[in-house]
């Protein structure tokens, strides 16, 4: 499990290294130098031989440089892979909130229903060094999707009389679960269940969250559950579900 997580943290830290223009062309502008002094001997010789091997050395460290950190980048776990394992830990956060409410497996009635959001706003509990990580899902396409590295997480569970929702503020890049809550209610108590989309005051990472479409479970009393599922402006992978 140690190694799966390493693994995830190393997908949203490991940066896609740039090719070292620079540092080739700066090589190569030293070499072209060089040879153009060895034909000139006997005073460009050695100067030439000099800057030859000079260029030659800036090439070689930069290309080292470059193989390793692409060697590096290109080890990372694929997109799948990714995937598949954010839905193996909310399934397992799934679990774990059976008994939080208290509830048996052999009390539910149906399949229960994980509603899910990414998290791109400051929120106490979690390391706010952490909730700016995402990362694209196809990191050449700029219309491409998020993966983040924290959600907004919810799941309701059915039994006979009663339903239970379990919610929190996941943070997938540790794999640990904040802000847990829990709630119970009767059937007779939900007035009803939707997605809308809602004017929201949450401050983002790079900006203001305006619009964001929300699942949305209002009860008699008046409260609602509410979770982000997503926004234009945070281009949240919705299929990892």
């Amino acid at each position: 499990m140690e190694d799966k997580r390493q693994k995830i943290q190393e997908w949203f830290d490991i940066p896609k290294p740039k090719f070292p223009v620079g540092a080739v062309v700066f090589g190569a502008v030293l070499a072209i130098a060089g040879f153009a002094l060895v034909a000139n001997p006997p005073q460009g010789t050695v100067p030439g031989l000099v800057a030859i091997a000079l260029g030659a050395i800036v090439i070689a460290i930069s290309m080292v440089g470059y193989s390793g950190k692409k060697k590096k980048y290109e080890g990372r776990p694929s997109t799948d892979q990714m995937l598949r394992w954010l839905r193996e830990d909310l399934e397992v956060l799934k679990v774990n909130s059976l008994n939080k409410l208290g509830l048996d497996p052999s009390e539910l009635k149906g399949e229960s229903i994980i509603v899910k959001g990414p998290l791109f706003w400051y929120e106490e509990g979690l390391n706010m060094s952490e909730i700016p990580k995402r990362r694209r899902v196809q990191e050449t396409d700029t219309d491409s999707p998020y993966l983040y590295a924290c959600w907004r997480y919810m799941v309701i569970h059915f039994a006979a009389n009663v339903m239970g929702t379990y919610e929190c503020a996941y943070n997938w890049y540790r794999n640990a679960a904040v802000n847990d809550k829990t709630e119970e209610f009767g059937y007779e108590n939900v007035v009803s269940v939707k997605t809308e989309i809602k004017s929201s005051a949450h401050k983002l990472i790079d900006g203001v969250l305006q619009h964001s479409l929300r699942f949305v479970l209002l009860l008699t009393n008046g409260d609602p559950i509410e979770v982000c599922l997503c926004d234009p402006a945070l281009k949240s992978a919705r299929h990892t579900s």
